[in-house]
């Protein structure tokens, strides 16, 4: 059984993927783990791109605006008749299949997102600093990383560890960092990945969290011994 190592620093050398075994599974470290860590590792080095495209929130205001400013336009000029079938004659005489009604349906949905509590605070104004709204089932890379520690621990430990176990955030924060991911700010931080288990669990059942493919992953690794394809060495890669 190996004791668990003091957090590492962004500056520090990152943790191999059979560290992160060691952590994940103490007492149950299965011999496919460590090549399944690195082969799933994929999935987080891809989720932490994602979150770069991701705009913030007055990046998404001003980006929902002109959504707004677009829709005004094509309802006022698609219902004047002239407009239209000029339009709809322009290549074949085929009606626009987009309709007044389906562009009031838009203009409200992008309204109602405009004066949501994503992009707007209590003060009525919109949010600042460098967060970034989350739409439903939609989730950041820690959170998908954390959600991955618990069906590992469901998996191999047959229990899924709480949202404050501190063994499961040094696992969750070796995993981050084998993956590529980066450790800034002050502080342990250990200590933030609370947060993220307790998004991972809230919405254990979203299908945004992939739980029950991860699951099904995991079942097939075991079964044949191995990930689908295995060519790393289970030593730290590069950041994304």
């Amino acid at each position: 059984m190996k004791d668990s190592k003091a957090p590492r620093s962004s500056r520090s050398p990152r943790p191999t993927f059979a560290e992160v075994a060691a952590l994940v599974a103490p007492s149950n470290s299965a011999p496919w783990l460590p090549a399944f860590l690195e082969w799933w590792a994929q999935g987080i080095r891809h989720d932490m791109l994602a979150d770069e495209f991701r705009p913030k929130t007055v990046e998404a205001v001003n980006r929902l605006s002109r959504v707004a400013e677009a829709v005004v336009i094509l309802r006022r000029e698609l219902d004047d008749p002239n407009i239209r079938n000029l339009i709809e004659f322009s290549r074949t005489p085929k009606r626009i299949p987009i309709s007044i009604g389906e562009l009031s349906d838009l203009s409200y949905r992008t309204e109602a997102a405009l004066s949501s509590p994503a992009l707007i605070g209590k003060d009525g104004k919109t949010k600042r600093g460098p967060g970034k709204p989350i739409a439903p089932d939609v989730f950041d890379a820690k959170s998908l990383c954390a959600a991955r520690i618990l069906e590992l621990g469901r998996f191999l430990n047959k229990f899924e560890p709480g949202s404050k176990s501190r063994k499961a955030a040094e696992a969750a924060q070796a995993y981050w960092l084998a993956s590529g991911g980066r450790s800034e700010g002050f502080g342990d931080p250990i200590n933030g990945w609370k947060r993220y288990f307790k998004i991972a669990k809230d919405n254990a059942g979203s299908i945004g969290l992939k739980r029950l493919i991860w699951w099904r992953d995991l079942q097939q690794c075991a079964r044949r011994g191995c990930p689908p394809w295995y060519i790393g060495s289970y030593f730290p890669i590069k950041e994304a």
